[in-house]
């Protein structure tokens, strides 16, 4: 099992407060079961920003402490890259960070209000050949007061990553409600932790895949009816393999990894659940009583 968010390196961001805490993070990973995670510090046009030198050597020397403590976790480069007006030109010159430098974005939004321009940033982004992940969907208030906001970006190379705490209610229940809403309707593709420290923010990513499969793979509801007989199996790629193309609508997929130093196009446990997302026609407002 991999994670795609975590705030895991020291001081980089209002993650991990120090290498301490950073260990401590790793070994609660690992007891997990998660051999590999991908650290994704916050990136934004000013406040939180860092050259890529900066988080490679930062990689390098954490993962350095982990091998002297016989901690077996790997670390890959990342970001939480915060949405801005100059973000494709920033990309262009090779200053933002991808998932483990493949073409996949992990994207975060204000909570309060996405921008104007996002429909036309998110376009040109599909058009240069990136694949966004839009991070923690369930958290923004637009979706939270109507899910069907996301089903206008939900489709092509847009993708969505809930938080697995967000799952577990740590967020709130109405957060809670929104994730497994958004699960319902086949408009998520990933599971990830969003770790900052070892308490409330902790790593929370078997707990939340466990919830995910308790809830909804194993009874076989809607989100998984009419693949394969209700019930959601995993495959796993050769890790030298490029991401399959030509996935047809009607088609699943689940990775375990797809890794290598420089053909990773993809990373975690990818539930696909029905590709062909379908808008929700707001069938939601019962679970808010309205």
């Amino acid at each position: 099992m991999y994670d795609i968010h975590s705030h895991i390196l020291p001081a980089m961001d209002d993650g991990a407060r120090n290498l301490a805490e950073s260990i401590r993070i790793a070994e609660e990973t690992v007891k997990k079961g998660i051999k590999g995670i991908v650290a994704t510090p916050h990136f934004m046009e000013e406040g939180y920003r860092f050259a890529l030198p900066e988080l490679e050597e930062k990689i390098r020397q954490f993962q350095e402490v982990l091998k002297k403590r016989e901690i077996d976790l790997e670390i890959y480069p990342g970001a939480e890259v915060f949405i801005y007006p100059g973000l494709i030109r920033d990309l262009e010159e090779g200053l933002v960070p991808t998932i483990n430098k493949s073409s996949y974005l992990l994207l975060e939004f204000p909570m309060y209000g996405f921008p104007p321009y996002t429909g036309d940033l998110l376009y040109n982004l599909q058009v240069l050949g990136y694949k966004v992940i839009i991070a923690h969907p369930e958290r923004y208030r637009e979706v939270v007061e109507d899910p069907d906001f996301l089903y206008r970006f939900a489709r092509g190379s847009i993708y969505a990553q809930v938080n697995s705490s967000s799952l577990l209610g740590v967020l709130g229940e109405r957060v809670k409600r929104t994730a497994e809403i958004l699960f319902l309707h086949n408009m998520v593709q990933l599971i990830g932790s969003d770790l900052h420290s070892t308490g409330r923010r902790g790593q929370t990513l078997r707990e939340g895949v466990e919830r995910l499969e308790k809830n909804w793979i194993e009874k076989g509801q809607n989100c998984c009816s009419g693949i394969i007989g209700g019930s959601l199996r995993i495959r796993s790629w050769n890790a030298w393999n490029h991401f399959p193309t030509g996935v047809k609508e009607d088609s699943w997929i689940s990775l375990e990894s797809v890794f290598s130093h420089n053909l990773l196009t993809f990373v975690g446990n990818y539930y696909r659940i029905n590709c062909k997302v379908q808008s929700l026609n707001r069938p939601w407002r019962f679970l808010w009583g309205r």
